[in-house]
């Protein structure tokens, strides 16, 4: 046996005998001719050795024009007429060798594999760049999640009332990301039918089948992240449209996929009549409704905030369905300290929406005979075309709140789109109060903050300390969306780059002093 086989089952016998297997091995395959081909150059070699006979052959002739003795051939060369080439000489001692050093691989691959030590067989007859990308993707979770090798044996899905019984029970406590996703930072609470994980005690809820998916592969990478904010966020959206843009239907759908609770102006004048304990404002609905006139925009407030105020509109959030629909009743919320996290502003062209009613109206569905009606739709149209522009622009010059859908796109391009907003609004203020209770700096975008709320400025006032530093240009800012928030107070930047810049390290712009 070659000295280099002996080494390698020394090698071999040494690893399992000190217990000290790799973590990973990668056995490289191919085929005996790709393999030579790779390893030697067969029209170099035959070529050096047909000048090599030919210069042997040439000292010959001259020795025996000499009459002497011919010279001894050098080692390698043959001299035999023969038609075997010297590269298919070559090739065979090459395989030979090649099929020792399999047998003495092959015999390794069994010791690891009695021992359970992980080894992978990869094909390199494709060339380097495929047998590279192929060997960093099956190393790549015994590097990048060496971490979770343990760790990923110990993990348990557990069903939702599995885990809620046990959670009852005492038997396993909430991780420290409670019922938030370990996987997505400052990621909403929305309830779903993802099952749970538990390690070592701690139960932890992934939020989609891809988070989980996520978490199980590699755990250790997740649970160094950052608990989620200490502040429990709840969704408010309003939702406000022409007739059968799909307000009600979006509005629903919303609600039940996020949990909160679906609120119409019928529904909470209902409910305060009908429910609550009479009180003033109850009394005067009542009169109103019962002389037929239109209940008054500051009843209809009144009422609104009554039902948003709630148990079960403040632990859940809520879902307004075409509420307001007016710049005043915009302006009666607000100054109720109700301000939507996003207004769903449903666009539909006129011929869409009278193509709804006659569709509706040729179907002849019950209980949408007034959907059905034309001229009460065209009337409708031309309410919210003369009230919605300034309601546009309230929300959307002080609160940046306002995003418009096309709602003559199907109902599930409209629901990802809103639900999508409405995960985004949710995000950035978990975002933002995780940071400020960290005392870290913080974007305001998204926050819906009032003008007062902003003019708590710093000694900076409206100039961008970023450009100070950086530029030595003393620069007045007023874009709410690139306002910072810092140790309560705000700053103004010039631009989103530095808007980043001061949000990473604040401490670094505030060292000069502002002239």
């Amino acid at each position: 046996m070659p000295d280099e086989m002996k080494t390698a089952r020394s090698l071999q016998n040494l690893l399992v005998k000190a217990q000290r297997l790799p973590d990973f091995t990668v056995v490289l395959k191919c085929k005996n001719d790709f393999a030579a081909k790779k390893t030697f150059d067969f029209e170099s070699i035959d070529r050096d050795y047909e000048a090599r006979l030919a210069e042997y052959k040439a000292q010959v002739a001259a020795a025996e024009a000499k009459e002497e003795e011919p010279p001894e051939a050098p080692e390698g060369l043959v001299t035999d007429e023969t038609e075997e080439k010297e590269s298919d000489r070559v090739k065979a001692r090459f395989i030979e060798s090649k099929s020792m050093q399999q047998q003495v691989l092959k015999e390794m691959m069994e010791v690891f594999q009695s021992s359970r030590a992980p080894l992978q067989k990869v094909s390199s007859d494709r060339g380097d760049g495929p047998t590279h990308k192929a060997i960093r993707s099956h190393c790549r979770p015994f590097l990048e999640q060496r971490g979770s090798l343990l760790l990923r044996h110990q993990l348990r899905k557990v069903s939702n009332l599995k885990a809620d019984d046990q959670l009852r029970r005492g038997l396993i406590n909430v991780s420290g990301f409670g019922h938030c996703s370990p996987t997505v930072l400052d990621a909403p609470n929305f309830p779903n039918q993802t099952p749970g994980v538990q390690l070592g005690g701690r139960i932890y809820f992934p939020q989609s089948e891809a988070q989980l998916a996520q978490f199980m592969e590699d755990p250790a990478r997740f649970l160094g992240n950052p608990g989620p904010s200490p502040v429990q966020l709840c969704p408010a959206i309003s939702v406000v449209g022409g007739p059968l843009s799909g307000k009600t239907s979006l509005a629903k759908e919303l609600a039940q996929r996020t949990g909160a609770v679906y609120i119409s102006v019928p529904e909470a004048l209902s409910s305060l009549i009908s429910e609550a304990v009479p009180c003033q404002l109850s009394k005067d609905i009542r009169a109103a409704l019962q002389s037929g006139q239109r209940v008054p925009d500051p009843l209809v407030i009144q009422a609104v905030r009554f039902r948003l105020l709630s148990p079960d509109s403040l632990r859940r959030g809520w879902v307004l369905d075409d509420f307001p629909c007016s710049k005043a009743q915009a302006e009666g919320l607000t100054a109720l300290g109700i301000v939507p996290h996003r207004v769903f502003m449903l666009l539909a062209p006129e011929a869409v929406i009278y193509a709804r009613a006659a569709e509706l109206k040729s179907a002849a569905v019950e209980g949408q005979e007034l959907q059905q009606e034309l001229a009460l739709q065209r009337e409708r149209l031309q309410g919210f075309s003369a009230q919605s522009p300034a309601l546009r622009v309230f929300y959307a010059t002080i609160f940046e709140n306002v995003r418009d859908i096309d709602a003559s796109r199907s109902k599930w391009a409209i629901f990802d789109r809103a639900i999508q907003e409405t995960t985004e609004s949710l995000r950035q203020r978990l975002q933002y109060y995780r940071r400020t209770a960290m005392s870290l700096a913080t974007r305001v975008k998204g926050m819906c903050f009032t003008s007062a709320r902003l003019e708590t400025v710093s000694g900076w006032k409206h100039y961008c300390p970023v450009t100070l530093s950086l530029q030595n240009e003393l620069v007045c800012c007023y874009d709410r969306s690139m306002a910072v928030e810092y140790h309560s107070k705000v700053y103004w930047m010039a631009s989103e780059e530095y808007a980043e810049l001061f949000t990473e390290d604040p401490e670094a712009f505030l060292q000069v002093p502002l002239p």
